[in-house]
């Protein structure tokens, strides 16, 4: 359920390697001094004010869109609710900053 979750945001994020490819793109249009600084962050309990819970729905909106059953997502949040319980639930991003300039 998890991988069907995301497989279907997938369409939505097609540009998850990005921060893997940017530099070699910029530099290829002339940038220079290319220097790249990840931003990592785990979440590991939510509240309804952080990035997990703002991602959770923004998700589940974009699955149901997208052919994932309505019942689907609630168990696949179900699952996430059961997972904070236990302490095993665990929402990470690698956000990359990026600086460069052209000459």
């Amino acid at each position: 359920l998890n991988n069907l979750m995301h497989e279907a945001f997938r369409k939505h994020c097609f540009h998850q390697m990005l921060t893997l490819s940017l530099p070699e793109k910029l530099k290829k249009i002339g940038f220079v001094n290319i220097q790249t600084q990840p931003l990592a962050f785990l979440i590991t309990r939510r509240n309804e004010n952080c990035f997990a819970t703002f991602a959770e729905s923004v998700l589940c909106n974009f699955a149901k869109k997208n052919g994932v059953s309505e019942e689907n997502v609630e168990i696949w949040k179900t699952q996430l609710r059961k997972s904070e319980e236990k302490g095993t639930f665990g929402f990470t991003s690698i956000p990359v900053l990026n600086a460069c300039y052209k000459p």
